[in-house]
């Protein structure tokens, strides 16, 4: 009985570790003007588009799996961060609308002023609101 304890602590520990990680350096690396200006083409446009390709299924399927562990987390009776970690996963995966369900999410003053301020701890300027395009 005691074994499980520990396990299920950790199994705990270990998912909020993970699920602040990604979200926090989403944040923190975000544009400031993500919302103000069109989405750039950077790397697809550079000629390296096997490795831009490779990037997007990888990253892609760390979202799906953070997903996945996020609702199964979330169960009943199962200890762990299961909505940040499906939040993390969500961040990851490319999809339509997901530009728009970030702004819906980040626009809130809410959601908004906490982000800012860790986005100034880390010496980043703040998300500028106005979405033309979503």
């Amino acid at each position: 009985m005691g074994q499980y304890v520990i396990l299920v602590t950790l199994l705990f520990v270990a998912t909020l570790v993970i699920s602040l990680a990604v979200s926090l350096t989403i944040l923190i690396r975000l544009p400031p003007d993500y919302f103000g200006t069109p989405r750039a083409q950077s790397i697809q446009d550079t000629g390296h588009r096997i490795f831009f390709g490779i990037g997007i299924v990888l990253k892609n399927l760390l979202g799906a799996i953070l997903i996945v562990i996020g609702v199964i987390l979330s169960g009943p009776g199962l200890p762990g961060q299961g909505l940040l970690t499906v939040l993390a996963g969500v961040f990851l995966l490319d999809f339509p609308g997901k530009r728009s369900l970030l702004y819906k999410i980040l626009s809130r003053p809410l959601a908004l002023r906490p982000i800012n301020w860790l986005r100034t701890k880390f010496s980043r300027p703040p998300i500028v609101i106005g979405c033309p395009d979503c």
